[in-house]
């Protein structure tokens, strides 16, 4: 029988012992203490014709579920306990639909109900972030003719909440409430596009 080799097992048992230790020290992900979702504050419409609504585009850092802070040298950081429900993008495409009223012929559509339109809501995040305690929303954003193949309408809007308390939970409700108002505006915009129509 074949004896095992000390210096290989010791150098085996080194290395296990290495990777253990590695291990051990690695940081345990701390779950956020709150999470939050922007929802419809006010009912845009009725709508006349159909509109499909688009997740909004984004730079990477402010289309996830963490919620960002952004210091005066422009660096940015994650807000610690607090984030969004889910991707900030989804969430605030969901409360845009919510913005509409049913009670017209048309509807605001998600993309994935496969359901034809007659126009687009595209959109993209300038900005969805907290700067101290003030927490900033900028959002720009195209009505395009579907049929037409035309650009209905644009916009840029912006809207800001001051947090009440320098908290991570009052500096979440304060970037919540912006985020709102930026959805309001929002679809207050689209209402009056697809109304309008396309220029003749």
């Amino acid at each position: 029988m074949r004896r095992a080799n000390p210096i290989r097992c010791g150098i085996l048992s080194a290395g296990l012992f290495l990777v253990s230790a590695c291990v051990s020290v690695l940081p345990t992900p701390v779950a956020p203490e709150s999470l939050y979702r922007p929802e419809a504050v006010s009912v845009a419409g009725p709508l006349d014709q159909s509109l499909v609504i688009r997740e909004p585009e984004s730079p990477q850092i402010f289309s996830g579920q963490a919620m960002i802070s952004e210091d005066p040298t422009g660096a940015l950081r994650l807000v610690p306990t607090v984030e969004w429900a889910g991707r900030s993008t989804r969430l605030i495409q969901l409360a845009l639909v919510n913005s509409f009223s049913n009670s017209g012929e048309g509807a605001a559509l998600l993309p994935e109900t496969g359901l034809r339109a007659p126009y687009e809501l595209a959109g993209r995040i300038r900005l969805l972030a907290l700067q101290g305690d003030q927490a900033v929303c900028e959002i720009s954003a195209s009505v395009i003719s579907v049929t037409e193949r035309s650009l209905v309408g644009q916009t840029i809007v912006k809207a800001s909440s001051l947090a009440t308390t320098s908290r991570a939970e009052d500096r979440a409700l304060a970037l919540k409430a912006a985020t709102e108002a930026c959805v309001a505006d929002l679809a207050a915009f689209a209402a009056s596009a697809v109304e309008a129509g396309p220029a003749e």
